[in-house]
């Protein structure tokens, strides 16, 4: 499995602005590891760089 670290500053850092958001899940509330499976579901666009 390949998991990738997702960092970007945010507004709030607890979940209420929405702008961490990766799919269904927000890095601040569910931390900054993610698969590469997952991201390519339900985020590819954040692969584009």
């Amino acid at each position: 499995d390949i998991f990738l670290s997702l960092e970007l500053t945010t507004l709030c850092g607890v979940g209420l602005c929405g702008q961490c958001s990766c799919g269904d899940k927000l890095t601040c509330q569910y931390g900054t590891f993610v698969s590469y499976r997952f991201i390519l579901d339900n985020d590819p666009e954040l692969l584009d760089d």
